[in-house]
């Protein structure tokens, strides 16, 4: 088990979260104050920016899934028992 690579793994997991969150903040400020708090006017360029928000949460999710996996494994194994 390679440590670095978990932690190079867990760090981009933080960083697609914390972009995807960055991002929604300012989308929801931008399109809050161009349609004057009307929820409802939706529009494709609103519909694209939840989709990169989407992605990126998405990511982080697949990243941090992938870095518990290593660390069950890590876990399981004979060096992790030591």
């Amino acid at each position: 088990m390679n440590w670095k690579r978990v932690k190079q793994k867990w760090n981009l997991a933080k960083i697609l979260c914390l972009g995807g969150t960055s991002f929604l903040i300012v989308e929801t400020t931008y399109f809050s104050i161009a349609y004057g708090w009307h929820w409802k006017a939706i529009n494709e360029a609103e519909k694209m920016c939840d989709n990169i928000v989407g992605y990126f949460w998405t990511g982080g999710l697949i990243f941090t899934g992938i870095v518990m996996i290593d660390i069950i494994e890590y876990l399981l194994s004979d060096s992790g028992r030591s």
